[in-house]
């Protein structure tokens, strides 16, 4: 097991490495550890050497790390504050105005002459987008 840990370290590491998730690393060869010794018992040789079966493995242990690391932390719930000084502090952390009458509609929806652009004389004289 203790060359299945090293194997997978090194993989997770050159996956993870540019994310610079060295706990991640060792978290992710753990969990190949666990999940190796878990499908050990079905696991059929079939001319595959065992180490595709360990990679493959890896390969999704690894995928489910990346996914969440881009995810990144999870987001607080927004509470609503019971006094004004503590409304004031949660304004000041999400550097965003607080909600009241004065947030704007958003933007104006795109019309399908702003989507298409200026049209313009091209040779020939026909007409077309730019």
């Amino acid at each position: 097991m203790a060359r299945i840990r090293q194997l997978t370290l090194r993989y997770a590491r050159a996956r993870l490495g540019r994310f610079g998730a060295e706990d991640v690393a060792q978290d992710v060869a753990q969990e190949v550890c666990m999940a190796v010794h878990t499908a050990l018992p079905d696991y059929d040789e079939r001319g595959l050497p065992f180490e595709a079966f360990l990679y493959a493995i890896a390969a999704r242990k690894v995928a489910d790390a990346q996914r969440s690391l881009m995810r990144g932390p999870a987001p607080e719930a927004l509470s609503r504050p019971d006094d004004e000084e503590q409304q004031e502090r949660q304004t000041r952390r999400l550097g965003e105005r607080p909600p009241g009458p004065t947030w704007s509609k958003g933007p104006e929806p795109l019309s399908r002459e702003r989507l298409s652009g200026p049209r313009h004389t091209g040779p020939g004289g026909t007409t077309g987008p730019s």
